[in-house]
C-alpha cells in the first residue's frame, strides 16, 4: 500500500470510530436536565406492584390502594 492509500484508511477509521462514539453519547438537552427519569419510572412501577400485591393480600383497603394509585399517576402525570 503506498503512503496516500494507508493515511486515507487510518483517516476514514478514525471518522468511523468518533461518529460511533459521539452517537453513543448524543443526549438531549432535556435528558441532560433529568438524568434519573428511568430510575423515578421504576421506582414508580415497582410501587404500583407493591400497592397491588397488598391489596390482594388484604393488608390494604380499596380505598387505600385507590388512593395511592392516584398518587402514581400524579407523579406520572408530573414526568410527562
Amino acid at each position: 500500500m503506498d503512503r496516500s492509500t494507508k493515511v486515507t484508511t487510518l483517516m476514514l477509521a478514525v471518522v468511523m470510530v468518533g461518529g460511533s462514539f459521539t452517537a453513543a453519547m448524543a443526549e438531549t438537552q432535556w435528558q441532560r436536565n433529568r438524568p434519573r427519569r428511568v430510575e423515578v419510572n421504576h421506582r414508580v412501577a415497582n410501587q404500583s406492584r407493591r400497592i397491588n400485591q397488598e391489596y390482594r393480600e388484604g393488608e390494604l383497603t380499596r380505598r387505600q390502594a385507590s388512593l395511592l394509585h392516584r398518587e402514581d399517576r400524579a407523579i406520572r402525570h408530573e414526568e410527562r
